[in-house]
């Protein structure tokens, strides 16, 4: 929420924006009565009964009228886009200086760990022959059951599954 001194600075500039616009429509409304005024004096010297002014006052209103109106709307339009113009940037500038209080909100972005690790064959490994678990290759006896561990070929037939062994 803007503070009241940048809306009293805002409703200034509002204010002689307008009087601006206001002094514009004047001007272009004033040209018209000044040519209306101009257009009638000299018919109004040379006429003898009112009734010979008539037809000129009527084309003078329609040359002034338009100038009349026209200026009525640039004033008012005028005052009208300086009072939207001023307020949307005062909403813009508070609206930049919470946004600059408070961090956009960073949405999680997934990052992708790339291929899944190539699955290779199961290295055969040493097996117990008494109770079939896997025991590490530099083991004497298995950590399993404590049985004596032989180098023989029948160690080694496991698929590196602990009680399960192949071709046993």
């Amino acid at each position: 929420m803007p503070s009241w001194g940048r809306a009293f600075v805002v409703a200034i500039k509002v204010f002689l924006v307008g009087l601006i616009w206001a002094i514009i429509g004047q001007i272009i409304i004033w040209i018209g009565s000044s040519m209306l005024i101009a257009a009638l004096i000299p018919e109004l010297q040379h006429a003898q009964r009112p009734e010979e002014v008539l037809p000129y006052v009527g084309q003078m209103v329609a040359i002034m009228l338009p100038l009349l109106v026209v200026g009525a709307i640039i004033t008012t339009i005028g005052v009208y886009a300086t009072l939207i113009k001023y307020t949307v940037d005062e909403a813009v500038k508070e609206c930049r200086s919470i946004q600059s209080q408070y961090p956009a909100y960073q949405p999680y972005q997934y990052t992708y760990p790339g291929p899944p690790a190539q699955v290779t064959e199961a290295k055969p490994i040493r097996v117990c022959p008494v109770c079939k678990s896997a025991v590490p290759e530099d083991a004497v006896f298995c950590p399993n059951c404590g049985a004596k561990l032989t180098g023989g070929a029948e160690e080694t037939t496991g698929t590196g599954t602990h009680g399960h062994s192949k071709g046993i």
